[in-house]
């Protein structure tokens, strides 16, 4: 499969790939695995817990030339509010030789632990709390209409300049309108669902979904990849 389908985003994307195990991009999977496979896309996913919204337009930005007409892209944004903090020790995943490599440089700061992140200028010194507190006006800011228009406005001038189909959605409430973001009402009416892994938990005593799991559910997971083929098709 040459045509590639790019997940980029935070740990809403990595739900794609864990919400039903490792045989979710197998042939016989109705999601992730079973929309590229009957499409023909290779999926690629960039997605770490927490991460804020600059590092994920970041790495929107570095992909863009590895990017064809006939790819798909698909970015999802957190709150604008969150902050991040520089890795000194930082992982570097290898998707594989079809696009580059890519570098953790940044930690979300809410996802930051001491016993598995090692920072730039602070170390391993200070825990989550410390970062919490010493953060919380940067997020003031990040979540400000300023920042949030400015953020709009990137977002705005990376889809002109990306080759290929792409969607960008925001799972947070809509705070201010957007061109090219869908907004989690608006994405709600578009599907005709929202739907979490701790409902689910709660809608079943315990026997399914995730306590106290705001990502979608598995069912969720599939009805938006379900709408994906569509917005692509219609796009």
């Amino acid at each position: 499969m040459d045509k590639k389908i790019l997940f980029i985003g935070d740990s809403w994307v990595e739900n794609f790939i864990y919400s039903y195990g490792p045989d979710d991009l197998n042939l016989f999977n109705p999601t992730v695995g079973h929309f590229c496979n009957e499409n023909g896309y290779s999926p690629f996913f960039l997605g770490a817990p927490s991460r804020d919204t600059q590092t994920i337009l970041d790495t929107w930005i570095k992909y863009i030339p590895s990017l064809d007409s006939d790819d798909l892209l698909v970015i999802i944004l957190p709150w604008f509010g969150r902050a991040r903090l520089p890795n000194k020790e930082y992982k570097i995943t290898y998707p594989n030789s079809i696009i580059p490599p890519f570098h953790e440089y940044f930690t979300g700061s809410r996802s930051y632990n001491k016993k598995n992140h090692f920072l730039e200028i602070w170390g391993n010194e200070y825990n989550y709390e410390y970062f919490w507190n010493k953060l919380e006006i940067q997020e003031l800011i990040n979540d400000s209409k300023a920042s949030i228009l400015n953020y709009s406005e990137i977002v705005d001038s990376l889809c002109k300049l990306t080759p290929c189909k792409k969607i960008v959605h925001c799972w947070d409430y809509k705070k201010f309108d957007s061109d090219n973001i869908i907004y989690r009402e608006e994405m709600t009416e578009l599907i005709g669902k929202w739907e979490t892994s701790e409902e689910v938990y709660e809608r079943t005593n315990g026997e399914e979904g995730r306590k106290g799991d705001g990502h979608w559910s598995d069912d969720m997971n599939i009805e938006f990849m379900n709408f994906l083929l569509k917005y692509f098709k219609n796009d």
